[in-house]
């Protein structure tokens, strides 16, 4: 077994069953809120995520010492190269690139780790799509 498929058993296990501990500190547990995308005039258009918050698309775990990213858009298992560039601080945000082959594809995904309050606003690009949304 992968080390990402026992990540995912373990986070799942942890949503799962509330007296196990996954070790909270070790993962950002995310949210997608908003979507948009550049259309051809090369306006953004908007799409309020929100309404289908529990859709497993919409949800996402992030590894923090890894950047290996599990669910949703962002599921990185697949990429050639996974980079934390940033571990984050209380003047940087947190931030994971993760490079595609054999065609170039880059998604990027940045969490504002050094906000005070418990939710981290997060935002990212994955296949051409604009995400933004809260981690834990």
């Amino acid at each position: 077994m992968k080390v990402s498929q026992v990540t995912l058993v373990l986070v799942l296990l942890g949503g799962l069953l509330p007296n196990v501990t996954v070790g909270a500190e070790t993962y950002y547990y995310c949210q997608i809120i908003n979507q948009s995308k550049v259309v051809e005039s090369g306006l953004m258009a908007q799409r309020n995520t929100y309404t289908v918050a529990h859709s497993s698309q919409q949800k996402f775990v992030v590894n923090r010492a890894t950047g290996a990213i599990i669910g949703g858009v962002f599921h990185n298992s697949d990429a050639e190269r996974i980079e934390v560039l940033d571990n984050g601080s209380q003047e940087q945000a947190y931030k994971v690139l993760s490079v595609f082959g054999p065609h170039i594809s880059v998604d990027f995904l940045q969490i504002q780790s050094f906000k005070d309050q418990g939710a981290k606003p997060f935002s990212g690009m994955s296949q051409g799509k604009f995400f933004t949304g809260l981690c834990e």
